[in-house]
């Protein structure tokens, strides 16, 4: 059994790209989209909410929701250039109707909660004009200011 139409048994045409034809470069022919019609529209409608608390011990909770859905139009240019649908999908099985999608609303929620919990250490204030320094000409500590340290006899 043969997958060839009428079984096969026919010549088949062969193009060979000759040693001259294949230096030459592509002359391919760049334009603008708007040439052939209203340019394509992709667009999101939807709209994003969130909302943060701090709240008492260290706990912040955070929550939010997006609701939309997502439009691509592109049937001018592809009524003007329906090979246009066998390149950029990958397949040529693409069919014309494609050419203007709207997603379905889809809707996500979102949260998060977070504790700064404590271990019961308590930090500790140091105040810096207070600490003795053996040497009066070393330098101060890093992210200090550097200041005289001379006292008048």
């Amino acid at each position: 059994m043969s997958a060839l139409p009428g079984g096969g048994g026919f010549p088949i045409d062969l193009q060979v790209i000759t040693s001259a034809a294949a230096l030459r470069p592509a002359q391919n022919y760049i334009t603008f989209e708007s040439d052939y019609g209203d340019e394509r529209a992709q667009y999101w409608h939807g709209v994003t909410v969130s909302a943060t608390a701090r709240l008492a011990w260290g706990l912040t909770v955070q929550g939010g929701t997006t609701t939309g859905r997502g439009v691509r139009d592109r049937c001018d240019t592809a009524a003007a250039l329906p090979e246009e649908f066998l390149i950029s999908a990958g397949s040529p099985i693409a069919r014309i109707d494609t050419c203007k999608v709207t997603e379905p609303w889809l809707t996500s929620v979102r949260g998060l909660a977070l504790s700064h919990a404590t271990s019961g250490a308590t930090a500790r204030n140091v105040d810096s004009s207070k600490r003795e320094r053996k040497n009066k000409t070393d330098t101060p500590p890093r992210g200090m200011p550097a200041t005289s340290t001379r006292e008048s006899a």
